[in-house]
């Protein structure tokens, strides 16, 4: 079976001793001329002048996978749990399952950690505590199995009554922050877990931070949302769990980026006073610094952007004024924020209110004598409200 095909033509030399084949792409060979040749990447048959035919790719990989690449292993008090690449080649058809062996250094045999499928981590268990163990792992697809990958070494945990690391926690973007959700570990030390510290960072683990909510350090449910970040960080957090007998370590480090451009407002307009719109908006970035507006004549041009004066996250409303009055008018508000302009609301439409006139309004009054009967009869003007006649 032939893989990662190539198109080849067959041309004719003009002197009969020789031609020349030329790939779809533009390759092109002089050969001499036979009604069949072998290519050191692949077979092909020339039986007819000017008749395309296919051969392998000199770049294809057929077979089993190339060999994966561990990049960590968290030790656990009894286990371990390991991570890795995937080969670099999956070879002729798609990968099936990783298979994890593993021994005591030093041991003569491999055992069979009995991790099957394409999931990670791999978690060895039932290990002994404070022991050095060697861990390898392989790709397999219908092929069969590809080659291990390097050989690498960690040593569990003493026997120290505190609980395993969590594995690491699932992270959450929203706007200018990140929600945090981890599971207990499995093995607890004996004790019951009292609660967790949570720490991340914002510079590729230079320096890192504790999250205190409330200024309490120890966090005692298993959720936690941390804010304060510039939308288009990259965020990593770490968990660790404690009991009675102090802190375990911390889990393996989980990065997430917080979003690259602050959220959609949602706008609306209304009429106000004269030549004015009031606009009012709602689901804008808690991290915003200031906002600005833009209009248009009703399907017109926008105008240039125009900053709001003195706003900033808690601002929600603004007055737009100077406008022409009776002419509808469409409106957009964009927050800043310290990563830069967010995304633009939705558009909303209003006509600019006009300047109210007092109007005249005949209503018939009379004046009554004290039986009741009526003395005069007349009329007179009345003022808009709350003025009275």
């Amino acid at each position: 079976m032939l893989t990662d095909l190539v198109r080849v033509k067959w041309d004719n030399g003009s002197d009969g001793e020789e031609g020349s084949f030329r790939t779809e792409g533009g390759m092109s060979r002089r050969l001499p001329r036979l009604r069949a040749f072998v290519l050191s990447c692949g077979l092909l048959l020339g039986v007819a002048a000017g008749v395309w035919w296919t051969l392998s790719h000199p770049g294809a990989h057929g077979g089993p996978p190339t060999r994966p690449s561990v990049h960590t292993i968290t030790v656990l008090h009894q286990g371990l749990r390991v991570y890795w690449y995937e080969p670099d080649k999956n070879g002729r058809s798609r990968l099936t399952d990783y298979e994890v062996h593993y021994r005591a250094s030093g041991a003569p045999t491999w055992s069979d950690a009995g991790h099957r499928g394409l999931s990670q981590p791999a978690v060895i268990a039932g290990l002994s505590f404070n022991t050095s163990y060697e861990v390898r792992v392989r790709a397999r697809n219908a092929d069969g199995a590809g080659p291990w990958s390097m050989t690498e070494s960690r040593r569990t945990l003493p026997n120290d009554g505190r609980p395993d690391p969590p594995k690491p926690p699932v992270l959450k973007p929203a706007d200018g922050l990140i929600e945090v959700s981890w599971t207990a570990p499995a093995y607890t030390g004996g004790r019951p877990i009292t609660g967790y510290r949570v720490r991340y960072t914002t510079d590729a683990a230079a320096t890192w931070r504790s999250w205190e909510p409330g200024g309490n350090g120890l966090i005692k449910s298993t959720t936690t949302t941390i804010s304060g970040f510039d939308n288009g960080q990259t965020v990593g957090v770490v968990v660790a769990a404690v009991n009675g007998c102090g802190q375990g370590r911390y889990s393996s480090p989980i990065v997430e980026v917080a979003p690259v451009q602050a959220l959609s407002p949602a706008l609306r307009a209304q009429t106000a006073a004269s030549g004015s719109v009031k606009l009012s908006w709602s689901d804008g970035p808690r991290s915003a610094t200031l906002w600005e507006y833009r209009w248009r004549l009703q399907d017109g041009v926008w105008d240039r952007w125009t900053r709001i004066a003195d706003s900033d996250a808690e601002t929600t409303e603004h007055v737009v004024s100077g406008l022409t009055e009776d002419v509808r008018y469409d409106f957009i508000v964009r927050a800043y924020t310290a990563a830069g302009a967010g995304s633009p609301s939705n558009v909303a439409s209003a006509v600019a209110g006009l300047t109210p006139t007092e109007p005249i309004v005949s209503l018939w009054y009379g004046d009554y004598d004290a039986s009741g009967g009526a003395t005069t009869r007349g009329s007179m003007p009345c003022s808009p409200m709350p003025r009275t006649c």
